[in-house]
């Protein structure tokens, strides 16, 4: 994120001032500390106050949850992230992502055995994103996601190579 911050028309003071601003409010309601930093980077490298910014993600976030959709908490927030900054209405982007999510749950690749409900929803965010290909942050956001998400799946894998290796070195 620091690569798409150093292009912000913003100064470094006021990208790192709003970034420590939108860490503050997000984490009263979000406890990834990683997943909260990135989305504070994405949030400070657009227009609006960090406390607007802030209330229309968590609005959204919201509303997906009284929709029936519950929206990952942690390297899928991002995606979120990346579609809150989208200039369009809130209710508009939350009826496209439930829309493409509901969509998605009929395909192939999601379900009981293959990825779960959140990543599906977070490709659905991923898919409202690119129908408005609103700007340069909210694709350097859509990609920090994937990035991060690539990074979970590589410690799960880590994770259970050690256990592994662990188990068999007790036999």
């Amino acid at each position: 994120m620091a690569g798409f911050m150093a292009f912000s028309e913003k100064s470094d003071q006021q990208l790192i001032d709003e970034a420590e601003q939108c860490y503050d409010l997000l984490r009263k309601k979000f406890s990834d500390k990683n997943a909260v930093q990135t989305v504070s980077h994405i949030l400070a490298m657009t227009k609006g106050s960090p406390e607007d910014k802030v209330n229309r993600l968590c609005r959204m976030f919201d509303m997906l949850a009284d929709a029936g959709h519950k929206f990952g908490k942690h390297y899928e927030l991002s995606t979120l992230a990346a579609v809150s900054i989208i200039e369009a209405d809130e209710k508009e982007l939350v009826d496209n992502i439930t829309d493409i999510d509901s969509k998605l749950s009929g395909q192939k690749g999601y379900g009981v055995l293959s990825l779960d409900k959140k990543t599906r929803l977070m490709h659905a965010a991923m898919l409202t994103a690119d129908l408005y290909g609103d700007s340069d942050n909210t694709q350097a956001a859509v990609s920090a996601s994937a990035l991060a998400m690539i990074a979970a799946e590589e410690a799960a894998i880590c994770a259970a190579i050690v256990a592994t290796t662990a188990a068999s070195n007790v036999n």
